[in-house]
């Protein structure tokens, strides 16, 4: 497995990158925060990329489904297309 050392900067601009709201800056330094505590509450040394991936992806869901969205779609080349199709129900944004 590779790994690759964390960055907090590239998951603030991942997140940030998704936001449509007004305080978009702020919004995402609190989200970024979430995914983080999220990460750190597993004990883990080394967090798989899907796990990092699947926190963002559900922290968005719950905050602004339309920016989980984007997030999965933006990282689609990297996941199944059943898993991407799996997602998108996920949301339910009707």
């Amino acid at each position: 497995m590779q790994t690759v050392p964390f960055s907090r900067d590239r998951l603030f601009l991942s997140i940030y990158r998704c936001l449509s709201t007004s305080n978009r800056v702020y919004n995402a330094q609190m989200l970024t925060d979430t995914v983080i505590k999220m990460l750190l509450g597993a004990h883990q040394a080394i967090i798989p990329v899907s796990r990092l991936q699947d926190s963002v992806f559900n922290t968005l869901r719950h905050f602004e489904p339309p920016a989980a969205l984007k997030y999965v779609t933006d990282r689609s080349r990297h996941i199944s297309k059943a898993e991407l199709r799996n997602k998108i129900k996920d949301l339910d944004l009707a």
